[in-house]
């Protein structure tokens, strides 16, 4: 083989190993489902949500850059309860588990994209060990949109004997009528406490009774948690990236 093909014969070794380091190998138990990314994050360094401000501006350039449209959606959860641990919820939804782990690898060797998070973890900890990653197995009133701040009702459930994710999906899909937007959310990895968090947002209403407080005869939620919270969590949601 001459030298120039050798040359020719490398390069073309190359593309393919450089080929096969981009590509991603998973597992998808849900396959065209959203995919949600949570983490529960602290201010740090006398740092506020107003110190954000500009970090949430450049993100959003940043996506506008590299995503495509529809691709993600990203909230500002603020918990309408004390808590210990954090002080709020980054929840990121992605139209596929494919394109959360893409997005992923955007803060791991783009340059902008890593400058970005060094910033943001200066005024934010998010503890890695404390995400939770959900596929969305349903949902229901999905034309509902929110471009300004909502409400947001969070239980934990578990199925009834002799009840399964298709008899739920059909008595909400069928039988139950909500004005709230309804999400069944399945954890990516086995959760002893339950099979499923039903997720609610809804327009603040001091009548709203919230989906899971009418499901009882198919499943049992907010069981494993403190009796004050018998009607779920509830948060003040901020659209930061729609």
């Amino acid at each position: 083989m001459s030298l120039f093909n050798n040359f020719i014969f490398m390069i073309f070794i190359t593309i393919i190993i450089n080929s096969c380091a981009e590509e991603i190998i998973f597992e998808d138990k849900y396959p065209n489902k959203n995919y949600l990314e949570i983490s529960f994050c602290s201010f740090i360094n006398n740092s506020s949500v107003s110190s954000l401000s500009e970090n949430l501006n450049n993100l959003n350039n940043l996506n506008d850059s590299y995503l495509d449209k529809k691709v993600l959606r990203t909230f500002y959860l603020d918990p309408l309860f004390e808590t210990e641990t954090y002080d709020f919820i980054w929840f990121d939804e992605f139209s596929s588990k494919l394109l959360y782990l893409e997005y992923e690898n955007l803060f791991k060797r783009v340059k902008k994209y890593i400058n970005w998070n060094d910033d943001f973890l200066e005024k934010v900890d998010c503890v890695g060990n404390d995400k939770q990653l959900f596929y969305k197995a349903y949902e229901k009133n999905i034309m509902i949109a929110f471009s300004e701040k909502f409400k947001k009702n969070v239980s934990f459930c578990k199925f009834l004997p002799n009840v399964n994710l298709f008899d739920l999906e059909q008595f909400l899909e069928n039988d139950f009528s909500s004005s709230a937007q309804l999400s069944i959310l399945i954890s990516e990895s086995e959760i002893e406490n339950f099979d499923f968090v039903l997720d609610e947002n809804y327009i603040d209403s001091k009548d709203y009774q919230t989906a899971a407080s009418q499901i009882g005869f198919l499943v049992s939620c907010n069981e494993e948690i403190s009796d004050s919270f018998l009607n779920g969590l509830k948060f003040d949601a901020y659209p930061i990236y729609n």
